[in-house]
């Protein structure tokens, strides 16, 4: 699975990747929430 977003959809795929192990590729582009 790929999961994308952008902002704070971007933190989000961070997110998703990190709790769900079927995650393979992340596109986070300006990831909010990293802070």
């Amino acid at each position: 699975m790929i999961v994308i977003g952008e902002s704070q959809g971007g933190g989000q795929t961070l997110i998703a990747a990190g709790l769900d192990n079927r995650v393979s590729k992340v596109v986070a582009t300006v990831p909010a929430m990293c802070d």
